[in-house]
């Protein structure tokens, strides 16, 4: 008999996994308040063989390089304590940055990894919750992925999560209800003049309706099964690159944004820096020392010009968590 079940009633929980041969445990684990979480079980290369003198109709597709994604977001929401990680603290890690906490300062800054072996890992289930009280349960170990961030006016700034791990088969279990320990307390702010007071491109102020990153670390999962017992997530380093949209700026008096991009005479590096929160223990910045504007284009805000452009991150940038 089929089940009938909310699809409003699914949560994840996660635990970092410190040890690659040996699982973490995600009893008692923490639950993440996400959104808009899809998984796909069982995903993989499909390969089909036909022999000959076979009709072609009969042509099974085998599945290989099996392995399970999640995909979801998150609000950046603060720790609100100095010293203490944010809750996207583990996503981060497993998406490429490196953590460093300044006990003394209070703060926490994250940096794109300098080689693969120190991305951390993680194990997670996405469950179900039936009506008869039985959880279905869509499992993966040793997942890594990526990371993006977006900050956008009048909305609480969040993280767009990939993760990619081993295929593990679904089972139920019986329901183990999630534990959201302070996320229902420690809640993002939106994304305004009040609480995003710095946003600058070569030092000029700009104001600013949409602003992504795409990939925050520059890495990208890959999954890997090959003879010799080598089954893993692998990371790749890439470019890192954010879409902006912005308010037409003052072009005599404040910067010309084609005269910024252009590179008849050599590529312009500037920095780039943007703060979000005013209270210690709720704010964080996004620095990078050098970054390119690339090819400004019309937008339109609210009936109001503005500009789109490109912005790449030519030097690591550096997340922090100002406590």
């Amino acid at each position: 008999m089929s089940k009938q079940i909310d699809a409003r009633k699914i949560w994840l929980v996660a635990a970092e996994r410190t040890n690659p041969n040996i699982p973490a445990s995600l009893t008692g684990a923490n639950a993440y308040k996400t959104r808009g979480i899809d998984y796909k079980a069982y995903d993989g290369d499909k390969k089909e063989k036909q022999y000959d003198g076979d009709s072609g109709q009969d042509v099974p597709v085998k599945i290989e390089n099996a392995f399970n994604s999640f995909n979801f977001k998150i609000d950046l929401a603060p720790s609100g304590t100095a010293g203490e990680v944010p809750f996207a603290d583990l996503f981060l890690r497993v998406c490429g940055m490196v953590a460093s906490i300044d006990e003394a300062a209070g703060t926490v800054t994250y940096a794109p990894a300098t080689t693969p072996d120190q991305i951390a890992m993680l194990d997670a289930c996405v469950s179900h919750l039936a009506d008869d009280d039985v959880d279905y349960v869509i499992k993966s170990e040793r997942m890594r992925g990526q990371l993006g961030i977006t900050i956008k006016a009048g909305e609480d700034p969040e993280a767009d999560v990939q993760l990619q791990g081993d295929y593990i088969r679904p089972v139920t279990a019986a329901h183990a209800a999630p534990v959201f320990g302070l996320q229902d307390t420690q809640m993002a702010i939106p994304a305004n003049a009040q609480n995003t007071p710095i946003f600058k491109i070569n030092n000029k102020g700009i104001c600013v309706e949409d602003f992504s990153i795409k990939n925050l670390s520059g890495y990208t999962p890959s999954r890997r099964n090959m003879p010799g017992g080598c089954k893993y997530t692998a990371m790749k380093k890439g470019i890192v690159e954010a879409d902006i949209t912005f308010m037409e700026p003052d072009w005599a008096n404040e910067f010309n944004p084609y005269e910024l991009a252009e590179t008849d005479d050599g590529v312009k590096r500037v920095p780039f820096i943007l703060q979000h929160g005013t209270v210690a223990g709720k704010k964080f910045s996004i620095e990078c020392p050098e970054v390119q504007f690339i090819q400004p284009e019309k937008a339109e805000i609210d009936g109001d010009v503005g500009r789109k452009a490109t912005i790449r991150f030519l030097k690591p940038l550096a997340l922090m968590w100002l406590c």
